[in-house]
């Protein structure tokens, strides 16, 4: 589609979002100063590792992912339960959950992250912009098992410390790391690192857009058979018959939240996605 073609109201809404990743950042590094990451509870030590969950999942490894909104969804749900959606999802079968922590655009809080590591039994990983080492203790005070850092703020110099030094701080704390990359490039620059696991997300942070083209242009050119790495995709899935594609070209696990969290009934959503064939 041209230009000419794209609608102005679109035009519009795609130039608001362009920046979207900066913004993010920006709003990040403010709750950091506003002492949202401290004073957290320390929580008991865990031995709970997704690497591990996945590698032993019987059926489709789903990490399911609490997430109560979204800059591009808006609200997703309104329950007040976090931790009861959380039960409903790993009785449906998640081998893992990701908990949204972020509390400016995706209305994620750290208290759901030590209740929910509390009640359940999983692992957790905690979901945030992260940018500095509070955030990585906090993780690790509330109840995390693991953290996600975005690749693309660390390539695009988004925030002064690097990611070999978050990375570092959070392998020293126990926490597994998630590497999450969005090209090629970045990819190739994540089998590097010292990640626990390399995510490939689906969605463009540019422009919010998701398309699961982005996991097959990445996957069908690798040989993930001679990589030591875990790869998991992020955002996009709804179906079955995603998750079956997928598999094919190599990813071994599935990050889902908006399609779980928008449907009527999360156990049974969750059982769909982790035994369907």
């Amino acid at each position: 589609m041209n230009q000419a073609a794209i609608p102005r109201k679109w035009k519009s809404w795609k130039e608001s979002m362009s920046d979207i990743l900066e913004t993010l950042v920006k709003d990040a590094l403010s709750t950091i100063q506003e002492g949202y990451y401290e004073d957290i509870g320390t929580a008991s030590p865990r031995e709970r590792k997704i690497t591990q969950a996945i590698s032993s999942s019987q059926g489709n490894a789903i990490i399911a992912e609490v997430k109560f909104s979204s800059p591009s969804l808006g609200v997703i749900s309104k329950s007040p339960d976090p931790v009861g959606i959380a039960e409903s999802m790993v009785k449906g079968g998640a081998i893992a959950l990701s908990v949204l922590t972020e509390p400016k655009h995706f209305a994620g809080s750290l208290k759901y992250l030590e209740e929910i590591s509390l009640k359940t039994k999983v692992p957790i990983l905690m979901k945030d912009i992260f940018l500095a080492s509070e955030q990585i203790r906090a993780a690790s005070q509330a109840g995390a098992d693991a953290v996600i850092l975005i690749s693309s703020i660390f390539r695009r110099g988004l925030v002064k410390v690097s990611k070999e030094k978050l990375i570092e701080e959070a392998h020293e704390l126990g926490l597994e790391v998630i590497l999450e990359c969005h090209d090629l490039d970045e990819f190739s620059d994540g089998l590097k690192s010292e990640a626990d696991i390399i995510g490939i997300n689906n969605r463009n942070l540019g422009t919010m857009e998701v398309s699961l083209d982005v996991s097959r242009g990445i996957l069908s050119s690798l040989d993930l058979d001679s990589l030591d790495k875990i790869v998991i995709v992020e955002s996009g899935i709804k179906t079955p018959a995603d998750i079956k594609i997928l598999q094919k070209l190599g990813a071994k696990a599935f990050l889902v939240g908006s399609s779980i969290m928008a449907s009527e009934n999360i156990e049974e959503k969750v059982a769909l996605l982790v035994n369907g064939r």
